[in-house]
């Protein structure tokens, strides 16, 4: 965060509080929300499981399942297999973006997305 308030000419608490204002989020909240969109881009693909938690910035592939909020509440190979029988639940709820649908295992949240439909965000979710 440091560098990108640098690089803005703005002091890092500054940067910071504008980011929220403008983005809605904190930059680490960013941060972990697009790691965990290129985790699951990545295992849409045939590279190989490691490669793609590496690729994402995640350590080891137990960081990309662990119990932090956003990850996959399911191990990357059971996601990229789309682990027939898993139980996920689903809510949709209306939100300051529009609507905000939510997928979680027992494990942990599986899905979060944003959009205007909660119907077609269902149907699409459950494709």
């Amino acid at each position: 965060m440091e560098e990108l308030a640098s690089q803005a000419n703005l002091s890092p608490w500054h940067f910071y509080r504008l980011f929220k204002q403008t983005v809605g989020v904190t930059p680490k909240q960013y941060a972990t929300t697009l790691r965990n969109q290129i985790l699951r881009t990545g295992l849409s693909s045939d590279a190989s499981v490691t490669n793609v938690t590496c690729e994402a910035g995640f350590g080891s592939i137990v960081r990309a399942y662990g119990s932090t909020p956003g990850n996959l509440g399911m191990t990357p190979t059971a996601y990229r297999n789309g682990e027939e029988g898993l139980d996920i639940k689903i809510a949709v709820a209306h939100c300051f973006l529009g609507y905000v649908l939510v997928g979680a295992t027992d494990k942990g949240i599986s899905a979060i997305e944003f959009g205007d439909d909660p119907g077609v965000m269902r149907r699409n979710f459950e494709e």
